[in-house]
């Protein structure tokens, strides 16, 4: 409203467009960049396998933790949505175990066999109360999380850890 009325001198008028223009530009930027984080590129363009590969390796590359990877039966021609959620379930394991878990090594299988897919988790961290954990409110956010995207899609989750003895995830879809 304030364009069109002629208190505002030209130069004004031009600024006020070019800052709203340069606010335009920022959001579709930062939508740009959302939509990439919930495809990653890599997955889109080589599939789950190769983008967890890629993954692991830079994970490895940081020198916080050696992170072994073994895939076997998983097609490229798996359910693109399925990719996107296996992958965003190991990389927020593998953050967790990063920031929490004070592990050397970590471990991920992920195998298919017939219409089952089972991926196994593992790493030789600190451990801890799985039951005092995925009960507390304030605590397992990003554990909780991957629960229920893996019940969302009807699959099972078994987690096994107690202090001293490190973590390990068996999911089932």
């Amino acid at each position: 409203n304030e364009l069109g009325t002629s208190e505002i001198g030209e130069e004004e008028k031009r600024e006020f467009v070019d800052q709203v223009n340069k606010m335009l530009d920022d959001a579709v930027a930062s939508i740009r960049e959302i939509s990439n984080n919930l495809m990653p590129r890599a997955i889109h363009e080589y599939g789950l396998i190769k983008a967890l590969d890629a993954f692991c390796t830079k994970v490895n590359q940081t020198g916080k933790i050696h992170v072994e990877f073994d895939s076997v039966g998983i097609e490229t021609t798996l359910d693109k949505n399925l990719q996107l959620l296996l992958f965003r379930v190991i990389s927020e394991l593998l953050t967790n175990t990063i920031k929490h878990a004070k592990a050397k090594n970590a471990h991920v299988k992920l195998h298919k066999s017939d219409n089952n897919i089972s991926l196994i988790f593992t790493d030789d961290g600190i451990g801890f109360n799985s039951k005092e954990v995925m009960e507390n409110k304030n605590t397992g956010i990003g554990l909780k999380s991957i629960v229920s995207r893996i019940k969302s899609i009807n699959g099972s989750v078994e987690i096994i850890s107690s202090e001293g003895r490190g973590f390990k995830i068996i999911i089932e879809i």
